[in-house]
């Protein structure tokens, strides 16, 4: 098969399918491995899609791949970045997971985080990951040791002394300078990420209940498309 070109990583029939693949992706859990599996595979053979850590992180092609994956969760789309991420208030940001290699053609690029993170927070952001799974952990030295791992399953609620250590490092991290940003992320950037960033909205006093603390998650995380 011929290489495709740089600026359109995919031909229109390959396109077509990782894109339905894509949206297969976001359903059932049993569609979501099938499909998760045949993007890897597909995006392998395709020269332009493997082309190392960051591959495909701006690429048109990609970002419509990770859109549809993102299904109703807010984008950030501005600034020459399309990303799967969302300013839950000033200085609290939702996002998915960083990835590498296949991964990076449907999710965050860890590339394309680092350069968000360094262009509009340089020296100022601190990432938490919330993933226990093997395999989603990573080195710091990609966000220059700025990484927390506060690790738990998916699907599953968090220890209380997680919460409580959660809460505190993320509330130390902005005292210690008004133009600090916390950046949260779990595989998807929704339940274990909004669970955490509830409590600490509570935690801190940002809302005076739970209640309101989901509900300004969700308006901020949720598309309004």
């Amino acid at each position: 098969m011929a290489a495709a070109g740089a600026s359109d990583a995919v031909a229109p029939q390959r396109f077509d399918e990782m894109l339905e693949l894509a949206r297969r992706y976001a359903g059932p859990r049993a569609a979501r491995r099938s499909a998760q599996r045949t993007l890897c595979a597909l995006s392998k053979r395709n020269s332009s899609l493997a082309a190392g850590p960051g591959c495909c992180a701006s690429c048109k092609s990609c970002n419509c791949i990770r859109a549809a994956v993102s299904l109703k969760k807010r984008r950030f789309v501005r600034a020459g970045f399309d990303m799967d991420l969302s300013y839950i208030t000033d200085r609290i940001i939702a996002m998915g997971f960083p990835s590498r290699g296949c991964e990076s053609c449907y999710r965050n690029s860890a590339a394309s985080t680092h350069d968000f993170m360094e262009q509009r927070h340089p020296g100022r952001f601190r990432i938490w990951n919330l993933c226990s799974e093997a395999g989603r952990s990573y080195s710091k030295d990609l966000f220059m040791g700025s990484v927390v791992e506060i690790g738990f399953l998916d699907h599953n609620a968090p220890r209380m002394e997680q919460v409580e250590e959660f809460c505190r490092g993320v509330d130390e991290w902005l005292a210690a300078h008004p133009d600090n940003v916390a950046a949260v992320h779990c595989k998807a950037g929704k339940g274990r990420t909004g669970t955490m960033i509830a409590a600490y909205l509570v935690w801190s006093g940002a809302v005076d209940s739970a209640a309101q603390a989901l509900d300004l998650y969700a308006k901020r995380r949720r598309s309004e498309e």
